[in-house]
C-alpha cells in the first residue's frame, strides 16, 4: 500500500515513520527543504518511551502519484488550497484529516467532496525537528466517518492500529468537541507561561479554567451536538455536570485534566507554539467557540477574551503575569448592569 503524509506536522509524521518500519511505502509531502534533506539521507528518526528506531522512506516537496490513502497533515487554513492543487490525484483517495479539529473535515469535502473523508481524534502529542520526531508520551486514535458510512474506515483502522492503538467511533465530530472542550485551559494558562498543570493549582486560574469549558460545553448543548467520551477520561456528562458544580467541586475538571501525562505534554507544545508560530493555533483553538456562539447568535466572553489576550501576548512577544491576566477577563465578562444600558441608550 502506499500511502502519502501531505504535510510538515509532527503528528502525521510519526505515524507515516511507523508506517515505513511496519513496511508500508510512505511518502512525505514537506515544505522543510532540511527535513527532505534529512530524511532522504538518513531517513526518519522517531524518539519514544520504547526506544529509538529508524524509519526508512521517501520525502519531496509535491505529490506526484496517486496514493492509495493520504494522511491530511496540513494546518487547519492549508486544508483547501493544498487539496485544491492536487485534487485531480486524489478523487476517490480515503483522506484521513489528522487536525484535531471538528471542522477540518468539512474543509477537505469542500475540495474532494463527502464520500472518501474520515476524521481522526489525535490522543497524542509529538514534536518535529529535520530528519526527527520525539513522541514521549503513547497515545491512541480515534477514528470515524462524519458524514456517512462507505465501508472504507476497517481497513484504515487495522492499517493504522497495526503501529498505534486505533479504535473506530461512530461520533467522531463528538470526540473532535469533546477533545477541544477539555483542552481549552491551554490557551489562558499559555499566555502567563504556564502548563494547565501549574495553572491548576492556583485557585482563580482554575476557576478561570471551568468558565472557559463550561460555556463551550454550554454552546455544544445549544447547538444539539452529542459529546462523545475519550479515553482515559470521566465520562462526558459527567464531567459537563461537574463543570456546573460550584467551587471548590468544579476545581475537580481542570485538576484532573492536567494530571494526565498526554495533556502535560500537549501543553507545552502549546505554550511553545505560541511563542513562536504566532496566535493561528488559539484561532482552532478557544476560536472555535467564538465561531460556535456567532453561530447560535451568543456571547463567548470567556473564550473571546481568551484569543483577545493570546494575540496580544504574540503580538508583543510579552507574557502576562496572572494578575494581569484575570483582571483581563473580569474587565471583558463583567456583566453589564441594567444603569449601564440605561446610560448608553440615553447616549
Amino acid at each position: 500500500m502506499h500511502i502519502v503524509i501531505l504535510g510538515d506536522a509532527a503528528v502525521g509524521n510519526l505515524i507515516g515513520g511507523l508506517l515505513a518500519v511496519a513496511g508500508e511505502s510512505v511518502f512525505i509531502v514537506s515544505n522543510d527543504p532540511s527535513h527532505i534533506s534529512a530524511i532522504t539521507e538518513q531517513g526518519l528518526w522517531i524518539e519514544s518511551a520504547a526506544g529509538r528506531v529508524n524509519a526508512k522512506l521517501q520525502a519531496g516537496r509535491q505529490l506526484t502519484e496517486r496514493p492509495d490513502v493520504l494522511l491530511l497533515n496540513t494546518g487547519i487554513s492549508e486544508i483547501v488550497p493544498t487539496l485544491t492543487t492536487y485534487q485531480p490525484l486524489l478523487r476517490d483517495v480515503p483522506i484521513v484529516t489528522l487536525q484535531n479539529s471538528p471542522r477540518a473535515a468539512d474543509y477537505a469535502a469542500v475540495v474532494l467532496g463527502k464520500q472518501y473523508i474520515l476524521s481522526a481524534a489525535v490522543l497524542f502529542g509529538a514534536t518535529i525537528s529535520a530528519g526527527h520526531v520525539n513522541y514521549p508520551v503513547a497515545g491512541s486514535l480515534l477514528i470515524g466517518e462524519p458524514f456517512e458510512s462507505t465501508g472504507i474506515a476497517e481497513s484504515i483502522v487495522a492499517l493504522l492500529n497495526g503501529v498505534i492503538p486505533t479504535m473506530y467511533v461512530d461520533n467522531i465530530r463528538g470526540a473532535h468537541w469533546t477533545r477541544l472542550i477539555t483542552s481549552l485551559h491551554h490557551g489562558f494558562a499559555a499566555a502567563i507561561g504556564l502548563t494547565a498543570a501549574q495553572a491548576a493549582e492556583d485557585s482563580t486560574l482554575r476557576a478561570l479554567s471551568v468558565d472557559v469549558m463550561k460555556e463551550a460545553a454550554d454552546l455544544t448543548q445549544q447547538k444539539g451536538i452529542q459529546l462523545l467520551s475519550l479515553p482515559e477520561l470521566p465520562p462526558v456528562n459527567k464531567i459537563v455536570s461537574i463543570l456546573h458544580m460550584p467551587s471548590p467541586v468544579s476545581d475537580i475538571i481542570p485538576r484532573m485534566l492536567s494530571k494526565i501525562s498526554r495533556e502535560e505534554f500537549v501543553a507545552e507544545l502549546i505554550v511553545s507554539s505560541l511563542l513562536h508560530e504566532g496566535s493561528s493555533i488559539i484561532d482552532h483553538l478557544n476560536g472555535e467557540i467564538i465561531q460556535l456562539g456567532q453561530e447560535l447568535g451568543a456571547r463567548t466572553p470567556y473564550n473571546s477574551t481568551v484569543v483577545k489576550v493570546i494575540k496580544g501576548v504574540t503580538s508583543t512577544g510579552k507574557l502576562l503575569t496572572p494578575a494581569q491576566l484575570v483582571s483581563a477577563i473580569e474587565v471583558e465578562t463583567r456583566p453589564i448592569t441594567s444603569e449601564a444600558v440605561r446610560t448608553s441608550q440615553a447616549a
